[in-house]
């Protein structure tokens, strides 16, 4: 077997580093899509969240999505609309007199959907 020249080993040693580096950037890089994607699910909770949907409206809303039967428009937030805040989600109706959970399954996200006394009774019957 022939020795190998200094050069040569430098060269080796050099490759094993970079190859070394590149293994180490690769790790960082899954980390960081891995963050990035923890994050944008914490987002997408949040938004879920602070619909303040029962549970079967919740279920209606997410398999509409799935199935893409729901439509979302962003709009921007209204300039006297304040924001409101977790500790002020105790009552039963928003600050329009409005029931936040009012959703009834519409393919449309622009607001509360009207109610029948139907709707009220089917969802009054599954909390018993």
């Amino acid at each position: 077997m022939s020795k190998t020249s200094k050069k040569q080993r430098r060269l080796i040693e050099e490759e094993e580093k970079a190859l070394k580096k590149i293994s180490e950037l690769q790790d960082y890089v899954k980390e960081l899509r891995e963050a990035r994607k923890k994050e944008e699910d914490v987002e997408i909770l949040r938004t879920l969240r602070s619909l303040k949907l029962g549970a079967w409206d919740l279920y209606n809303l997410l398999t509409g999505i799935q199935e893409g039967t729901v439509i979302m428009e962003a709009r921007p937030p209204a300039p006297d609309q304040e924001d409101i805040s977790e500790d002020a989600g105790d009552s039963a109706l928003d600050k329009d007199g409005e029931d936040p959970a009012g959703w009834s399954g519409e393919t449309s996200l622009d607001g509360p959907a009207e109610r029948t006394e139907e709707d009220a009774g089917e969802r009054d019957s599954g909390n018993e």
